[in-house]
């Protein structure tokens, strides 16, 4: 059976994953970018760790100033589990072996279960390393609901018929002598002018609007 989030990633980038899993994973990095966008944000990072000199995989690393955050990345859409608190538990060992890093990171695409989220709130409480949770997954129908997903923009545009206009420009007396002035000094030639209309008349020069 195939992962909703596998369809997914292959309608964004237009290819199938090569290994399972790795879909959710790429998916998580990029949505960790989108939230940090000034910081560092790698998939499939390495490090070994310093008590046990265990070669850690890690699926989303965030690097801002001096701190990294690692992220775990679990996709059980397939089977229809939550994550549970030994998945969280795990990241926390990790957590624990690796001094550079921080902090933690979990992406779920099915939820977590009471038990888990509650050992990710106690997580910097007894190790001193916070670990963030994310319900990562395609929005649904019940998540629309009270939400504006359309905004309807209606404008009106006036505009002069090209073909039927007649632009008849009203100069005051001083607009006049003064053109006249202009014209006796061949400083005023037939050609074009720019016109700026700011308001539309009616005949009895009311503004329309």
């Amino acid at each position: 059976m195939t992962s909703k989030i596998d369809i997914l990633f292959e309608e964004l980038f237009g290819f199938k994953p090569k290994k399972s899993g790795e879909a959710y994973e790429k998916i998580s990095a990029a949505v960790m970018k989108l939230l940090h966008k000034d910081s560092k944000v790698t998939h499939d990072e390495k490090l070994r760790g310093e008590f046990s000199d265990t070669l850690y995989q890690i699926d989303v690393m965030l690097e801002e100033e001096a701190k990294k955050r690692m992220g775990e990345a679990k996709d059980y859409t397939v089977k229809g589990a939550k994550v549970g608190r030994g998945d969280i538990q795990k990241l926390s060992g990790a957590l624990v072996d690796l001094n550079e890093v921080t902090g933690g990171a979990f992406f779920s695409a099915t939820d977590y279960t009471k038990p888990a989220m509650e050992y990710a709130e106690a997580s910097s409480k007894m190790f001193g390393k916070d670990i963030q949770l994310y319900n990562l997954r395609p929005s649904t129908e019940l998540d629309e609901e009270g939400r504006i997903m359309k905004i309807l923009v209606i404008i009106s545009i006036f505009t002069p018929k090209d073909d039927e206009i007649v632009y008849t420009p009203i100069f005051s007396e001083n607009g006049k002598d003064k053109i006249d002035q202009l014209i006796k000094e061949g400083k005023l030639v037939e050609g074009k002018i720019q016109v700026l209309i700011e308001n539309f008349y009616d005949e009895n020069r009311n503004v329309i609007t």
